[in-house]
């Protein structure tokens, strides 16, 4: 499980970009929807440890996973219910 986060961060970090200043967009659906990407897979990630066994090199990602917890859930359904609101 552990290398499921590692690389979920990695690819994670591999795609940011930093904005220029000023930029009105920032908020736009689009960008909502890779956040919101994001904590999909966490919230995935989440359902997946239930239906694995627990081994050493699981700890790092079990023990993020929940102290993270409820955040990911609200963020998720936050930038879904703004993408929603957008797009009506």
């Amino acid at each position: 499980m552990d290398y499921f986060l590692y690389a979920f961060f990695i690819i994670s970090v591999i795609g940011m970009r930093i904005m220029p200043e000023g930029n009105r967009e920032y908020i736009s659906r689009g960008h909502t929807q890779c956040v919101n990407g994001v904590f999909v897979m966490m919230v995935f990630l989440s359902h997946f440890k239930q239906y694995i066994t627990c081994g050493p090199r699981d700890e790092l990602a079990f023990s993020f996973l929940k102290c993270v917890g409820q955040g990911m859930v609200t963020t998720f359904l936050f930038y879904s219910g703004y993408g929603i609101m957008l797009s009506i």
